[in-house]
């Protein structure tokens, strides 16, 4: 028997001291009990401790000796292909369809326990999984299932009593004191880690840390305490392999060894240091930085080091690449999300995995779908636009896709067509393929090209569901053809911003009332080029964006069309910024320059940004904020996501 490591003790004394969470874990281990719930979904906010929690009941269900199957959603295509392939792999047994598995899982007369984390990843087979994979399974199988997302309500409408919703939140003050005290530190030091952290695991972990090497300082953030902890790391190789670990989504050994350029793999003990530090994780995919902390981390070496930042970012692409190009397909899934993560810019990873919730199941149109299929199209583009698409529907039905929900209908559709399918006398009923057809008979490239003429939901927003799950199943349509060389596309008004980033040009509009047409060359007629590219290219993507339309004369600047008038601090503030753009501007120096004084005060600076931002709306990620360094100014084309920004604390 193998001696156990110290990595070994931490890990399982992760697993066995869960504090404030034994309420939980109580409800968590009735999965195994008989008849208790077949699926308990745990559910919170990044570094909330739903990982810590899984820990936890993995150590009491094989203390109890009960079966567990581990799956990292991340690492599987959401497919339902791939997903019982993953299964079936972690039984031992190959699994091509549900009845495969079931036979397999029913050979056990004991509970099997299968827990899924990262579940968020599978919104898109996650109407299959809960309709079609999951009831058809043996009685004996129970689902743990882990994610920041709420679960959609038809898990509970369709389980009823066999689903268990467990939603984390912050741990109470009684709790936190309980943890100071349990790490040996004095009393007093416990107020100040509860107004740091707020009872969030994550922020508790890391204050403890940074207060037991007595780092903590007057940290006022995840970010900055994340520095402080960073900081303190005497060990210069621990402190460049965490910053490394920060780069990627998963860090593995030889993707970090690659992008600190050492002649001979990283040590293990290096690894299992970084594991060892509040924020870190590990699984059988490599080891994870917390997203707070890891964006605090980027933020502060892309606007401190930025050289160094981009070297490792192009490095650890590099790297990727080569492993994409010789990977099978479940790698090359896995392989995609991990370069995917490098793109700055969430509006461009947005693009390929748009937010939002379980997205309804995508199948190929049926002959009834067409009339609901027509209303849509009418619905978001009027009577011409039914006409067409009812042209294309006529010539090609095969081509469509739609959305589904729970009762069948067409939540949402979209038609792609590739230039050897057979469009004889399209062109001449709609104006935008003939325009694709002749920009392409003027400009031919050796390779697939593919057209992607609509994709319209019947809700309203940026993202609904219907929508996002055709987005998504599009996008694996042509990110699966490594020999596609162009790609044309409509583009409505909410999305040319977004396309001209991500490498489209626009085209000749053949009348005025069609929308534009943009057009993509994939470089190289090389997919994986493609998206080399768009990291290489940076937060403003392939196409640089406008800057900001800022009348400082005026004290103005313009949002969504609408003239915004600023004060003359926040004027002079954002015009500094800019003027300074890339760099970072410390507090201090604004300090001198704007209120023309030695001192004031940090925090009206940040006073000042906070309200330059409310002003700024959909564009505030303009100013981003550097941790423990000041503010930069990074020019932006379209309204940045909402997302976590690294300056916010973790009681927000």
């Amino acid at each position: 028997m193998t001696a156990a490591t110290i990595a070994d003790l931490i890990r399982r004394g992760r697993r066995t001291t869960l504090a404030g969470r034994d309420g939980q874990l109580r409800l968590l281990r009735q999965v195994a009990a008989t008849g208790g719930p077949v699926v308990a979904y745990v559910h919170g906010p990044a570094g909330i401790g739903k990982t810590a929690l899984m820990s936890a009941l993995d150590a009491c269900l094989e203390d109890d000796g009960v079966r567990r199957l581990h799956i990292a959603a991340g690492a599987v295509e959401p497919s339902p292909t791939a997903i019982l392939t993953a299964l079936g792999r972690a039984i031992g047994h190959e699994a091509r369809t549900v009845a495969d598995l079931a036979a397999a899982l029913a050979s056990v007369k004991d509970v099997t326990v299968v827990m899924v984390d990262d579940i968020d990843t599978w919104r898109l087979a996650a109407s299959w999984l809960r309709a079609d994979l999951l009831p058809a399974l043996p009685a004996s199988t129970r689902f743990v299932l882990a994610g920041i997302v709420p679960p959609p309500p038809a898990w509970s409408i369709d389980y009823g009593p066999y689903f268990l919703d467990i939603r984390l939140a912050a741990l109470a003050r009684a709790d936190s004191d309980a943890a100071v005290a349990a790490a040996g530190l004095a009393a007093d030091i416990a107020e100040r880690i509860w107004l740091l952290s707020g009872g969030h695991p994550l922020g508790l972990r890391m204050a403890i840390h940074a207060a037991r090497t007595g780092s903590l300082g007057t940290a006022r953030d995840a970010g900055e305490l994340a520095n402080a902890i960073l900081h303190a790391i005497g060990d210069n190789d621990l402190r460049r392999a965490v910053e490394a670990c920060a780069i990627v989504r998963r860090a593995s050994r030889a993707v970090i060894s690659a992008i600190l350029e050492t002649s001979e793999p990283i040590p293990l003990s290096l690894l299992e240091a970084v594991e060892a530090l509040p924020f870190a994780t590990r699984d059988a995919e490599g080891i994870y930085i917390a997203e707070p902390v890891r964006r605090a981390i980027v933020d502060w070496m892309s606007g401190v080091e930025p050289e160094r930042y981009q070297l490792w970012r192009k490095t650890a692409a590099d790297w990727i690449v080569s492993r994409l190009r010789v990977a099978g397909r479940s790698g090359r899934w896995r392989h995609m999300a991990d370069l995917l993560h490098l793109l700055e810019q969430p509006a461009l990873r947005n693009a390929f995995f748009p937010p939002g919730e379980e997205a309804p199941p995508v199948e190929p149109a049926r002959a009834d779908d067409f009339d609901e299929i027509l209303e849509i199209a009418e619905l978001r583009h009027g009577p011409g636009e039914r006409a067409r698409i009812a042209a294309w529907a006529a010539r090609l039905p095969h081509r469509f896709s739609v959305a589904r929900g729970p009762g069948g209908d067409v939540l949402a559709f979209y038609l792609f067509a590739r230039q050897d399918d057979p469009h004889s006398g399209l062109g001449a009923v709609d104006p935008q393929f003939a325009a694709w057809q002749a920009h392409l008979a003027a400009h031919p490239v050796a390779g697939e090209v593919l057209f992607i003429r609509q994709i319209a939901a019947r809700a309203d927003g940026a993202f609904p569901p219907g929508r996002t799950a055709c987005i998504l199943d599009l996008k694996r349509n042509y990110v699966e053809r490594w020999g596609v060389a162009r790609i044309y596309s409509c583009a409505f008004a909410e999305e040319r911003d977004l396309l001209s980033r991500l490498g489209f040009r626009p085209l000749e509009q053949p009348q005025t009332c069609m929308p534009d047409t943009m057009v993509l060359d994939i470089p190289g007629g090389d997919m994986i080029a493609w998206f080399a590219a768009l990291i290489d290219a940076g937060p403003r993507g392939i196409a640089h964006a406008d800057k900001l339309d800022f009348a400082r004369d005026r004290r103005e600047i313009v949002v969504e069309g609408r003239a915004v008038e600023l004060t003359p601090l926040e004027a002079q503030v954002l015009g500094d910024l800019v003027d300074r753009a890339p760099a970072v501007v410390r507090r201090e120096d604004l300090i001198e320059r704007v209120w023309r004084r030695a001192y004031v005060g940090s925090n009206v600076v940040d006073t000042v940004v906070r309200t330059l931002r409310k002003k700024l709306g959909p564009r505030r990620d303009c100013i981003q904020t550097v941790s423990k360094a000041g503010y930069r100014y990074v020019a932006v084309g379209t309204p940045a996501e909402p997302g976590r920004a690294s300056e916010q604390a973790l009681t927000g």
